[in-house]
């Protein structure tokens, strides 16, 4: 028995000892009871039963061995040739000269600084000049955090299966910017205990990462991550992503998860935005997607949808994705900026009144024809600016659409739309900034009126109603700089009336 216990070092759960004390003091009853002349017939059977028990405890709790691996050793050396070796023991590469000894690592955790973009991992400093990684032997670290980040050169990772992650709870910028990488086998990893991947496989830069394929990514246990912003930012050539479909349960920041991911065509309809996640900042901006899963919704306790489908090409939003449960949501700008294949919304689409930023959110939506009569700013709202600016073909809004009282800022809100009604719009006295907010829209009609004394209007109508008629805008005598407002217009097709 103890031979076997040698040989399993993997099985070290109390219940499996307290099973086998039990057995034994089992075993001593029934030689007791049985006298001497059973003993040798009853000693081999309960070695027999024994091992049954032991096996059968192994079965259960192999899947979890790794688990309960202790953290080992790990001697990390720089070689020439650019060279970067990981393994549990200090003996050197035979044939390789040593450049750098950075020392055993065992459970160390480093730090990204993200205003500089740098790791304290002692070996960064040296990342410009490393192409290839070799995992010698198996190790058993507990935190990777910017293990690999900035290693623009590398190429090659050898024997990554060698690194037994069971234990790991931090996978930040694992891979950041390394940009050369086309490709990786990630599926023996075991992320089951990883609470953070932010940035796993982000760049900043420009051109993008050059990962084509990441092996086991759409398998990795989520159950326990509670940031997956940038996972894949600028992950430009990846493809695959549409298989993803992590458990969000957990997950409280999604921001820029697929930034830039030009590749991925859809989402997984099995995609969630967890009830715990409060931040979807550009988590689909600049990607590839061209339409909505139709099940698809936003989180009931999102903060900020900045940016969220920003320059993307989808086409129009399925009904069961609205606005109105996410009732935490206090930023929706630039929601839907640069959707230029956009030709519409659902019927039920509508701001909840907890949103205090809407600036930009349709902007240069220059397919987007009509807004549902259920939509208006709610009562919080502070800034609208380019909210509608260059949306080309917008020919219908709401006829009472109304500017909530708290708004500071609507330049540029209408600027460039096609045609515009408005039963009886008035610019509330908070707002300071109406430059260009009604400027080159073909057609112009109905009641606005000016209660505020903006201290921004320039070009207000510039080009409106240029072979429209006449449109005559009304003030109110708190509109106290009226004259300097007028003496600004140059067009002929606007009037002032005071009321």
């Amino acid at each position: 028995m103890r031979e076997k216990l040698k040989n399993n070092t993997g099985i070290t759960s109390m219940t499996l000892v307290m099973a086998i004390i039990i057995l034994l003091i089992l075993i001593g009853l029934a030689m007791a009871f049985l006298g001497n002349d059973k003993v040798e017939e009853t000693t081999n059977t309960a070695e027999q039963e024994e091992n049954k028990v032991i096996d059968n405890f192994e079965n259960i709790i192999g899947t979890n061995q790794e688990n309960e691996l202790e953290p080992s050793d790990i001697y990390v050396t720089l070689y020439d040739g650019g060279t970067l070796a990981f393994s549990n023991n200090s003996n050197t590469i035979e044939g390789k000269t040593v450049l750098k000894n950075f020392g055993n690592i065992k459970e160390q955790k480093y730090k990204m600084d993200w205003t500089a973009q740098t790791v304290d991992t002692p070996w960064f400093s040296y990342a410009p000049s490393i192409t290839t990684i070799d995992i010698i032997n198996e190790i058993v670290p507990t935190d990777m955090t910017g293990w690999f980040a900035g290693f623009n050169q590398l190429t090659q990772i050898n024997n990554i299966q060698n690194i037994k992650t069971g234990n790991v709870t931090n996978m930040e910028a694992l891979l950041y910017n390394c940009t050369k990488l086309t490709s990786i086998d990630l599926s023996s990893f075991d992320t089951k205990n990883v609470t953070n991947m932010n940035a796993m496989f982000a760049t900043d830069s420009e051109q993008g990462m050059a990962l084509q394929e990441i092996k086991g990514v759409q398998n990795f246990n989520t159950s326990k991550v509670t940031n997956l912003s940038a996972m894949f930012l600028n992950c430009k050539n990846l493809k695959g992503l549409e298989n993803v479909q992590y458990d969000t349960k957990n997950v409280t920041n999604m921001s820029e998860m697929f930034n830039g991911c030009t590749q991925m065509k859809q989402i997984n309809p099995g995609l969630v935005i967890g009830e715990n996640v409060t931040d979807v900042t550009n988590i689909f901006a600049n990607s590839g997607i061209t339409s909505l899963p139709e099940n698809f919704k936003m989180g009931n306790n999102v903060v900020s949808a900045k940016g969220m489908f920003e320059n993307t090409n989808i086409k129009d939003i399925p009904i069961e994705f609205t606005l109105a449960n996410a009732t935490k949501l206090e930023d929706s700008s630039y929601m839907f900026s640069g959707c230029t294949s956009l030709e519409s919304l659902p019927s039920n689409f509508t701001l909840p009144t907890s949103v205090k930023n809407c600036s930009s959110m349709f902007n240069l939506c220059e397919k987007l024809a009509s807004i549902p009569n259920t939509f208006n700013l709610g009562t919080n709202v502070e800034q609208c600016n380019n909210m509608f600016y260059n949306c080309k073909s917008l020919a219908q809004i709401p006829s009472n659409f109304t500017i909530p009282n708290k708004v500071t800022d609507i330049s540029g809100i209408f600027k460039g739309c096609k045609n515009l009604y408005f039963d009886n719009l008035i610019i509330p006295t908070g707002v300071t900034n109406i430059t260009e907010a009604f400027s080159e829209i073909e057609e112009l009609k109905g009641n606005i009126t000016i209660q505020a004394s903006p201290t921004e209007y320039q070009m207000v109508f510039k080009d409106t109603n240029k072979n429209a008629e006449q449109i005559t805008i009304k003030y109110t005598e708190t509109c106290t700089n009226i004259q300097d407002i007028i003496s600004t217009i140059q067009n002929e097709k606007i009037e002032f009336s005071q009321i």
